[in-house]
């Protein structure tokens, strides 16, 4: 197992940044991106995790057998924004994971709650409360693995 740290400026609500990455896969190895605070708030101390997201590498192909990249080729070790998906591609050396998302989320507070917006209570209608993803399908080909989540 590695790990490292990628220092970053304050990221406004609905803003992405786009990381430099410098790791190396197993195959079918599970990546793990992990946001935190590192500025002590309130009660939370430094270090307070906001939000994370996991993804599985898919098994190493022959160099023949490798999907062609699903973006503009990047760098090695990118992380890009795809606007159209609404999430983000991992490019690694002859590897592309797709549809990754990391979502941090407030919850609501009794402010939320009050008559005059009811914010809390349209965050709820529209699932925002559940920030827990589930899988729903895995299929894997020769040449990809597509994950669809809830």
């Amino acid at each position: 197992m590695s790990y490292g740290d990628v220092p970053i400026d304050v990221i406004e609500p609905g803003h992405v940044v786009v990381l430099p990455v410098d790791i190396t896969l197993p195959s079918g190895g599970w990546v793990t991106f992990t946001a935190r605070d590192t500025v002590a708030r309130g009660m939370r101390p430094a270090g307070h995790i906001v939000g994370s997201v996991q993804c599985l590498a898919p098994a190493n192909h022959a160099p023949e057998d490798r999907p062609a990249p699903r973006a503009a080729v990047c760098a090695t070790g990118l992380i890009q924004r795809q606007p159209d998906r609404g999430a983000t591609d991992v490019h690694l050396p002859g590897l592309t994971l797709g549809g990754m998302r990391l979502e941090v989320w407030r919850a609501p507070t009794d402010n939320d709650e009050g008559p005059t917006w009811p914010i809390a209570q349209e965050w709820r209608m529209l699932g925002l409360d559940r920030l827990r993803h589930r899988v729903v399908s895995h299929i894997e080909t020769p040449s990809e693995a597509t994950v669809v989540m809830r």
